[in-house]
């Protein structure tokens, strides 16, 4: 039995054409080569796995410090300055612990209490800077109360 070299169609022992795609049947084989379809290509579907939650990074310890610092210094500038007499004080505890409470504010487990240190600071070196202002402006226009004044310093 011949079958043709293009199609694989049975061939007759006379045929010289190919009935199905019109080959011309030249050496006929007897066994022809079976075609080999590719096999299926199966794809496992894709597994995602669960998050692994990272561990924080530790920060630096200077962060921690800076801001409870920071906190303190803006909570007792804070109270000095509302004192009409010790509010020069509140400018020499707010400033650094303004500038402290500004460096902690990039910790992010500490942030709270550096923004907290930095508001504080903040308004009372403004309410501590207007108090002094108005006392060297008070002091040489009453003499009253500079004599008043120098009779507490003395003390």
């Amino acid at each position: 039995m011949a079958f043709c070299r293009q199609c694989g169609n049975k061939l007759g022992e006379e045929q010289k054409f190919c009935p199905v795609c019109g080959a011309k049947v030249g050496q006929v084989e007897e066994h022809p080569q079976p075609t080999v379809n590719p096999a299926p290509v199966y794809t496992q579907p894709v597994q995602y796995a669960q998050p692994v939650e990272q561990a924080p990074a530790k920060e630096p310890v200077v962060y921690t410090i800076f801001s409870i610092i920071g906190l303190i210094g803006g909570i007792c500038s804070m109270v000095l300055s509302v004192t009409f007499i010790y509010s020069f004080f509140a400018l020499f505890s707010g400033i650094p612990s303004l500038v402290l409470s500004a460096i902690a504010k990039k910790s992010v487990k500490h942030h709270g209490k550096a923004k907290a240190g930095f508001v504080l600071s903040l308004i009372s070196v403004i309410i501590g800077g207007l108090f002094v202002l108005l006392l060297l402006t008070i002091i040489p226009l009453i003499p009253e109360l500079a004599e008043l004044f120098s009779e507490f310093a003395a003390y």
